[in-house]
């Protein structure tokens, strides 16, 4: 590819696995840290409510399966790997599962579960190590942090707990969850033709004013800049030492006619690392992701499609990764019926499914039925048309959704408008539900604390509003809107003292507001009519 004018070369051509492109992918993830989820990388589908709970359904109705068959002994540790967990919302939601359920075991054994959330980026492991609603747990020792790089396949050294996770180590086989992991780790692009194979090699530049320093060409500022060029080259099969990719490629020489076919190197990679970390090489994996279910969806030309979010990602090729795994009887893989823009695929690696009826169940009762997808369909239906729905029908919205809280904010304005005198109580049970899912995010605009303390005020429940408010400052910092809202709160709870105090704080962030002047002004008038000066 020749330089256009204005533009530095990054690499010339390279092999698809070999890319700088994925190096430019991990260095926007490690520079962005919890800011990617800010406002560009999407998260949302994979980090709520609903979805973390009907996760964590089918998860544990796999560990019940695994205590009556043998698989899982009760009296060891059950391991939970999350891969790349990102901002640590869905970890937050699936613990909070692993609790109630340790809560609710009938047996006089419980079991142990440690859930380990990893990255690649060392700022994300800190702000979950000092984030107040994940240390809890980490404190308690159900939950460890760890950094994992999915090119090196490290062993994992746990934060908290300083123990070790490496090959043979773990007496019960480890559950790992990826959510929105494949489709951005490396993998390899071929080119399957009558039979014979090619590599798909890569070549990129870029604007120079897109790099972030001129002298060096892998940090850029914005990745879609990025220009990519495809070229042909030689493959060499007998480079291959892994008997089960030798398959995978062999099954695609003689199935497809003339496709380009993404490989993913790095995700099998992933899995057999996994399956050695237990004592007889079993595994399980759970992964959620938008790609590919079937080799019809595969058989094209073209050159792949690369969406770009801040980060990239590709679509992945779970077809691959079903038939790499699944070589032989031993092997278990389960992949959805339906196409859906999230698909969630689950692996059985040297176990099979066949004495896990409860999990299955539970598994095609998700996809067959009710997944995520639909979930955001209907919701987002719901709330479009939401201006015609009575409070009742936006309370079993909330229910539907496990009271997802960014579901609530989307309607909060209307219950507002819809809260009758007789419906405060209805309300007030709502409230608690809601906070409690509510998980904290530095730089999000939508501020659902404050939302839950208006709607605490509005149904005259002052104690909640004013501790909602005060939360809400804390989280999001102070503002004039948010004091004047605390101080309405202490005056109508009938503390005029920490009203009037409230309001004079308000009234130096904006001091020409009349209302603040008029409710300072009511608050004096109240002390001087007792003879309490102010």
């Amino acid at each position: 590819m020749r330089n256009k004018e204005g533009y530095t070369q990054i690499e010339s051509f390279k092999a698809f696995e070999n890319s700088a492109i994925w190096d430019l992918q991990r260095n926007y993830y490690i520079n962005q840290g919890i800011d990617a989820w800010a406002s560009q990388v999407p998260f949302y589908i994979t980090s709520n409510a609903y979805f973390a709970t009907q996760y964590a359904k089918m998860i544990i109705e796999l560990i019940q399966d695994g205590f009556a068959n043998g698989t899982y002994d009760i009296n060891k540790p059950i391991y939970i790997l999350e891969l790349g967990a990102g901002s640590g919302k869905f970890g937050f939601f699936f613990v909070k599962e692993l609790i109630e359920f340790q809560n609710m075991h009938t047996v006089d054994k419980t079991p142990e579960f440690k859930y380990v959330m990893t990255d690649l980026c060392e700022k994300n492991i800190s702000f979950w190590n000092t984030h107040h609603q994940l240390k809890k747990h980490i404190d308690k020792g159900i939950l460890d942090t760890a950094f994992f790089d999915a090119d090196s396949c490290n062993e994992i050294k746990l934060n908290n707990s300083k123990k070790t996770i490496k090959p043979n180590s773990l007496d019960n086989p480890p559950i790992v969850i990826g959510n929105y992991f494949l489709d951005t780790i490396r993998c390899n692009l071929l080119h399957f033709r009558d039979g014979e194979i090619e590599q798909v090699d890569l070549s990129l530049q870029t604007p120079t004013a897109n790099l972030k320093d001129p002298d060096n060409p892998k940090e850029v500022i914005d990745l879609k800049q990025v220009e990519i060029a495809y070229e042909l080259s030689d493959f060499d099969v007998s480079k291959v030492t892994n008997n089960n990719l030798l398959n995978v490629l062999e099954y695609y020489q003689n199935n497809v006619e003339n496709g380009r076919i993404l490989i993913p190197t790095a995700a099998f990679n992933v899995v057999d690392y996994f399956k050695s970390l237990h004592k007889k090489q079993q595994a399980f994996f759970f992964f959620s992701d938008k790609g590919h279910l079937s080799l019809s969806l595969l058989d094209y030309p073209d050159d792949p499609h690369i969406a770009y979010h801040g980060s990239i990602s590709l679509m992945f090729n779970f077809h691959a990764l079903k038939y790499y795994v699944n070589q032989d009887n031993e092997n278990d893989a389960l992949l959805p019926n339906r196409k859906q823009n999230l698909n969630l695929v689950s692996l059985g690696v040297n176990n099979s499914f066949t004495n896990f009826t409860s999990f299955k169940k539970a598994y095609w009762d998700y996809t067959d039925y009710f997944t995520v997808t639909d979930f955001m369909s209907l919701s987002n239906n719901i709330i479009n048309n939401a201006q015609n729905s009575t409070l009742d029908e936006l309370i079993a919205l909330m229910r539907m959704t496990h009271w997802e809280p960014n579901i609530f904010y989307r309607i909060s304005g209307l219950l507002h408008d819809k809260i009758e005198e007789n419906d405060t109580v209805k309300i007030k049970r709502c409230i608690p539900y809601i906070e409690e899912n509510f998980y904290f995010l530095p730089n999000k605009k939508s501020n659902i604390v404050f939302e839950l303390a208006r709607l605490s005020y509005l149904v005259y429940d002052y104690d909640y509003a004013i501790t909602m408010f005060e939360k809400s400052m804390d989280l999001y910092g102070q503002s004039s809107n948010g004091l004047f809202n605390l101080g309405l709160s202490y005056f109508y709870n009938d503390n005029k003292t920490m009203a009037l105090d409230t309001f004079k704080r308000c009234l130096v962030l904006d001091p020409n507001d009349k209302e603040i002047i008029e409710f300072i002004d009511r608050c004096r008038e109240e002390f001087e009519a007792v003879g309490i000066e102010s």
